[in-house]
This record gives C-alpha cells, sequence and structure tokens, in this order.
C-alpha cells in the first residue's frame, strides 16, 4: 500500500452548512485520523466558510489554518504557482463541482519531461449522501478522464457497510455522548438557553428549514404546546419572521451565526430536529434524536425518491406502527406537487400509503413530535447502525492508498 503524503480538497460553496460544512468536517476528521497527511483547501467561497470557522481570513488568497492549507480558489497566479510547484498527489472533488480552470491547465497540460510523466493524479469524486440502492454500485466505480496521469474514481458517503460511510468526527462523537461537553462547547446565553429549557421541562426543536409556507409546521408546534411547552431554536429567518405574523403559543430563539462546533453541539442537545441540507442531514441521522429531513426540491418531485430511500433504510430498526408515523410526516413535510409526478415518484411514495400534500402535513408533523419521546429508541438504533459502518475518513484513506 502506497505511503499517502497529500490530499487536496475543492469546495465550490452552495449552502453553508452543506457543501463547506461537509468538506470542512472531512478536512478535521482526515487530520484526525492520520495526522502525518498535508492538507490544501481549495474554497471558492472564503466568507462562507468563515461564518463557521471562526480564525479563518476570508481575505487571505493562502494561509494555514487548523494545520492545513486553505487557498482561494478565485486567487488564480497564487494557486498555480502553488499546485505547479507542488502537484497534488490525490484531489477530492466534493459534490460534482467543476475543477478550477487553473487546475485544469496543470492537471491536461502536455507532459514534456520523464518528471512530468511521473506526476500522477488519482481524483476522488465525493459524491452527494443518498441512501439510494445506487450508492453501493458506485462507490469506487472508476470514471474516464483525458489523460493517462489523471485517474478519477467515485466514492459514496452511504448508510450501508458497502459505501463509504458517514464521517465520524470527534468533536461531533463526544457531543452525542457528553451532555456536559456539548453543553460546554455552546456559546454561554445559548447554553444557558438550553439548560433553563430543560429545567422547564420544555421540548428543544430545531428549525433549520428551506424557505416555504411554514404554517404547518407552526401549526403542528402550536398543537403540541397545549399540552407540553416547546422552545424553538431557529436558524431559518423565514420561519422566525413567520412565527411573528402568527399567534405562537411556543417560544422562539433567533440563533446567531454558529461555529461548526457549536452547530454540532446544538444538534446533539436538541429533542427534535427539523434538519436540511447535506452535513445538518447527516449529523441528524448520527444523533440519536428524532428529526423531520427536508430534501432538496428536484424537478418532479424526484426528491422524495431520495426520502423514501432514507425510510427504506430506516425501517428495520422502527415497527410498523412506529415506520408509518414516520414516513407520513417526512412523506408529506416533502412533497410539494403530486400532479406533477414522476411514475417512479409515485410508485415510491405510493409503498408508504402517504397521500397528503404539505399543505395538509399539520397533523402527521403534530403526531410525530407528540410521539417522538416514545421514538428515540429506534432512532438512536438507526445513529448505532450508522456508526457501526465506520468513519468515512478512515475508509476514505484507506481507498485513496490502495489506488495511489
Amino acid at each position: 500500500m502506497t505511503e499517502l503524503k497529500d490530499i487536496t480538497l475543492l469546495c465550490n460553496v452552495v449552502d453553508n452548512y452543506g457543501d463547506i460544512g461537509f468538506v470542512y468536517r472531512l478536512s478535521r476528521a482526515l487530520k484526525e485520523y492520520d495526522n502525518t497527511i498535508q492538507l490544501r483547501l481549495v474554497v471558492n467561497d472564503l466568507h462562507s466558510f468563515a461564518f463557521m470557522a471562526p480564525g479563518l481570513d476570508e481575505h487571505a488568497a493562502s494561509q494555514m489554518f487548523c494545520g492545513m492549507k486553505v487557498l482561494d480558489w478565485n486567487a488564480r497566479e497564487v494557486c498555480k504557482k502553488e499546485f505547479s510547484e507542488m502537484p497534488a498527489t490525490v484531489i477530492l472533488q466534493c459534490f460534482q463541482c467543476e475543477r478550477p480552470d487553473w487546475l485544469e491547465e496543470i492537471l491536461f497540460a502536455e507532459k514534456t519531461s520523464d518528471n512530468q510523466q511521473n506526476n500522477k493524479t488519482l481524483i476522488l469524486n465525493v459524491e452527494y449522501l443518498t441512501a439510494e440502492n445506487w450508492a453501493e454500485e458506485f462507490h469506487l466505480l472508476p470514471s474516464a478522464t483525458r489523460s493517462a496521469c489523471v485517474k478519477k474514481v467515485n466514492f459514496m458517503p452511504g448508510f450501508t457497510s458497502k459505501t463509504g460511510g458517514l464521517v465520524l468526527d470527534r468533536n461531533f462523537m463526544k457531543c452525542c455522548r457528553d451532555r456536559p461537553y456539548a453543553l460546554s462547547v455552546l456559546p454561554k446565553k445559548l447554553s444557558e438557553k438550553i439548560e433553563a429549557a430543560s429545567l422547564q421541562k420544555k421540548r428543544s426543536v430545531l428549525v433549520f428549514a428551506y424557505p416555504r409556507d411554514f404554517m404547518p409546521i407552526i401549526q403542528a408546534l402550536n398543537e403540541t404546546a397545549k399540552t407540553t411547552p416547546v422552545q424553538v431554536f431557529c436558524a431559518t429567518p423565514q420561519f422566525s419572521a413567520a412565527c411573528k405574523k402568527e399567534k405562537v403559543l411556543f417560544e422562539v430563539t433567533d440563533l446567531e451565526p454558529l461555529s461548526q462546533q457549536n452547530w454540532d453541539a446544538l444538534i446533539t442537545l436538541c429533542d427534535f430536529l427539523f434538519i436540511r441540507g447535506e452535513d445538518s442531514f447527516s449529523r441528524a441521522c448520527l444523533s440519536g434524536k428524532p428529526f423531520v429531513w427536508s430534501a432538496y426540491v428536484q424537478d418532479e418531485e424526484f426528491h422524495l425518491v431520495k426520502v423514501c430511500a432514507l425510510l427504506d433504510r430506516m425501517s428495520v430498526h422502527f415497527s410498523a406502527e412506529q415506520m408509518a408515523l414516520v414516513s407520513r410526516a417526512m412523506l408529506s413535510y416533502n412533497r410539494n406537487n403530486p400532479a406533477v409526478e414522476s411514475p417512479e415518484v409515485s410508485d415510491a411514495v405510493n409503498r408508504y400509503g402517504c397521500i397528503e400534500s404539505y399543505e395538509k402535513s399539520e397533523h402527521n408533523l403534530f403526531e410525530l413530535l407528540q410521539q417522538s419521546k416514545n421514538l428515540t429508541g429506534a432512532f438512536s438504533s438507526f445513529s448505532e447502525s450508522l456508526i457501526a459502518n465506520g468513519n468515512l475518513a478512515e475508509h476514505l484513506t484507506v481507498a485513496i492508498k490502495a489506488l495511489i
């Protein structure tokens, strides 16, 4: 097995807590697994990166941060000099992002010497997380490139032992297992708010959702608050604005910008999660907390196929009655317009007997909120199965060493 000396991660930022969130978490997990590997992060939006990584200079073309070299994707001359002088051995092309033009020029330039011919590069296309069966089929599948000096392979995060699994970084895993530690990670005011809610026996709910009509969620929370006090921690300004226009029976705390470590702690300390995004979705799955996932909306409602695939993976950990409750809430929450569904989507949704659209999801969400305490064992069982699959950072490192 070849020695692994360096890894370059490419990140084209689309969603603060999604793309860069995953790349930042993965880079830290790689350093935790093998601190001898030199990491270079090439990021096109350092402002979004700095948002979750306090201490990062969003204006620097090149900098060392937490033992990793961070380069501004847009600083063409700086990056081209860096990678011309120190060619990349391994590149992680995260979430199908395009490669920078300066990197294309370096990778596919005509080789003019024997030394250049020996500079071979392995590119791993680290895909989006999905529970669909094809993740196992595509994992470690080679992909063509236009140069014999550049080899490309697909790497699939996932929910089974036949995929790369999920990132199990130290901070998040410790937050899951050690409540006092998680509380200590949070800013003091937020930690005190969480503790006060716990002492007052309030249900702590995190809302991190794509913009939409939030009335079904507000109504479900209002119904819940009639019998159980509810404290909502809001990371979605549109939800907070909607609450201000309605008579709500629950308390809403708008969240200040949080570091990724802060965010991890908050996820593990809340009782129920409305969650979205790549990175936050994976954290919800690992947390053992009851959650509803908002999938990124696709044409012809195809995102519902992804939701059903997740439910399929979860179902072995739930009773039939419990799964009916979870699937009704999850699918109605994600179902926007049944009239435009493709046949594949309709088949997937019909397997779970969901007929409601989002506008009618209030009752399903209320039922799930009401029964969430009784579902913690099943959600915990699901999370334990994911942890048992092992750490994506380790699987990735082992795969790279076997491929280079």
